[in-house]
């Protein structure tokens, strides 16, 4: 699993979702007021778990990290650039440029130098927060 969300899941589980919602709405009106009611919350059980999921992975994993100065801290303080073979280039409101790349087990946000270069900065695993990427490794 690479951790990329594909379509044929989502659509499966929206069309799964959907149909026990038809089906509580014809027991709902059929006078099964019992079994509509089971399946209406069968069918939102899934929804507002996803929305609760998705509600608090963005306010663990934050989209970017910090800027090195401390002063950027939300992804509106950060400015699409380009896409590079080093990643997706990002740049801060202080004016420094980062590339965001997406490794295997782990999405790195490195600090582009005056040189062209790049310096690891932070990184974040799929369920974690962004932490020092001193040596650019993926532990």
């Amino acid at each position: 699993m690479n951790g990329r969300v594909t379509l044929r899941p989502v659509v499966t589980c929206f069309l799964v979702v959907a149909c026990v919602f038809f089906a509580a709405d014809i027991a709902l009106k059929s006078g099964h007021r019992t079994l509509g009611t089971v399946l209406f919350l069968v069918a939102a059980a899934p929804v507002l778990g996803g929305c609760l999921v998705i509600i608090v992975y963005d306010a663990l994993v934050p989209a970017l990290p910090v800027c090195g100065s401390g002063r950027c801290r939300k992804f509106k303080h950060y400015t699409y650039v380009r896409e590079s073979h080093d990643g997706v280039i990002y740049r801060c409101r202080c004016g420094t440029e980062y590339v965001e790349r997406r490794d295997k087990d782990a999405v790195r946000f490195m600090e582009v130098c005056s040189d062209g270069s790049v310096r690891p900065y932070m990184k974040h695993k799929r369920w974690g927060r962004w932490t020092p990427d001193a040596a650019g490794n993926s532990d």
